[in-house]
């Protein structure tokens, strides 16, 4: 049975999705993705979607940490380190770090 198609990015979710899984004995939620990958919350609900509709995990709606990966270990790619695919660019995450300028002062009545 050939082995469904996915791109590297799905490559890299799925290998995260397993890696967790035989960590914590239990599959990551959507959080531990956004984290670990650098990326907003709609991102990785996005991501999730698409590999539950490619056939490439399975997951209960509604339900947390429902994910399973429904490809063969032998057909993942290597969990690369997000950051370094990244080069030098820090993950969105810390890129919110800006100052605040002064709020403006108050006026009183015009004379």
């Amino acid at each position: 049975m050939a082995q469904p198609a996915f791109t590297s990015l799905q490559g890299q979710y799925l290998a995260f999705i397993r890696t967790y899984t035989l960590i914590h004995r239990e599959p990551p939620a959507e959080m531990d993705m956004q984290r670990f990958f650098g990326v907003t919350p709609p991102t990785v609900h996005g991501m999730v979607l698409m590999l539950a509709q490619n056939g490439l995990v399975e997951r209960v709606p509604g339900k947390a940490r429902s994910l399973r990966v429904l490809v063969s270990p032998e057909a993942l790619p290597q969990l690369l380190d997000p950051l370094a695919r990244q080069g030098s660019e820090e993950p969105q995450n810390n890129q919110m770090q800006r100052t605040r300028s002064a709020p403006a002062r108050k006026r009183g009545p015009r004379r």
